[in-house]
């Protein structure tokens, strides 16, 4: 049986609403990156490596811990 945990940001918005986010690291440093969302699109940039990510090659948590799990076989 396996056990996933995902790490997740609340954003508090106006009038006491709640927003969460899942948080996403780059494939290059394995940092945290940033999330811009405007008029309905979402950019990933990594203040590491100081360049935006395409969302195809963002990693979420469980991918960081699977590659983690591969490094060390």
């Amino acid at each position: 049986m396996y056990h996933v945990s995902v790490e997740i940001k609340r954003i508090y918005l106006n009038k006491g609403e709640v927003k969460l986010m899942k948080k996403y690291y780059c494939p290059t440093c394995k940092k945290e990156v940033e999330v811009l969302e405007a008029c309905g699109s979402s950019s990933y940039f990594c203040n590491n490596c100081k360049k935006l990510i395409s969302s195809k090659a963002i990693l979420e948590e469980q991918d960081l811990e699977e590659e983690k799990v591969q490094n060390e076989e």
